[in-house]
């Protein structure tokens, strides 16, 4: 009889259920995976439209749209992931039904809106005087001149930091989990609950670092791209 050596591998370095629980992961990660990525996007559009708006309240030079956008930066850079989502999932669900992932969504993008802000901010200060001024001189309003000159080009020097911001919204889209969200984290910690096969976790962490690498690397030969560019 020929023997498996891969199951007397997998029996070696984990529990007599780790073979069954890693079966049942790759079986059900396609869909927890697309859980992940939704969770991913959402949050980071959300970060990206809000991000931009407090962006331009924080360069205006009006006091009544620069104070607000800035407080509401500090305080949400003050505030850790876990409870903001517990916050969230909790005051919206009272009221109406609402699954888990939108409510993840939600706290994640809300959680990623200052740092996106300030993101915006230094791009939108980083854009040289002379685009301001020829903009004005060609009798450009300040929000036309926001739209076609400094809001482009503050984007496209920032592209690589949002990528590694989104790249970071990734990993943070693992706490959905907190909230019942089947998401890899959470259908990982199903499938350990149900086998007591706690080895498993060495496995989704390998499985977010093989979509966050290469991830990261594109994002790097973006930057040396638009470098090479500009």
């Amino acid at each position: 009889m020929e023997r498996d050596y891969l199951l007397e591998f997998l029996l070696y370095i984990g529990t007599p259920n780790f073979p069954i629980s890693l079966v049942k992961y790759f079986s059900s990660l396609p869909k927890a995976l697309l859980v992940t990525l939704e969770v991913t996007i959402g949050a980071t559009i959300i970060a990206l439209l809000i991000g931009l708006l407090l962006a331009l309240m924080r360069v205006s030079k009006s006091k009544y749209l620069y104070y607000p956008a800035g407080i509401l930066i500090y305080i949400g850079r003050c505030v850790p992931l876990p409870p903001l989502q517990l916050l969230v999932y909790l005051s919206i669900t009272t009221y109406i039904l609402m699954e888990p992932k939108i409510a993840g969504i939600i706290a994640i993008g809300l959680f990623t809106i200052p740092y996106m802000a300030e993101l915006f901010r230094s791009g939108i200060q980083d854009v040289s005087i002379g685009m301001k001024e020829a903009g004005m001189s060609l009798g450009m309003s300040k929000w036309v001149l926001a739209k076609r000159i400094i809001v482009p080009v503050a984007v496209r020097t920032m592209l690589p930091a949002i990528g590694q911001l989104m790249v970071g919204t990734m990993i943070n889209s693992a706490f959905v989990s907190q909230i019942g969200a089947k998401d890899i984290t959470g259908m990982a910690r199903n499938i350990i609950n149900a086998f007591f096969s706690t080895e498993l976790w060495i496995v989704v962490a390998v499985t977010y670092f093989l979509i966050a690498f290469p991830l990261s690397r594109a994002l790097n030969w973006l930057e040396r791209r638009i470098a090479i560019v500009q």
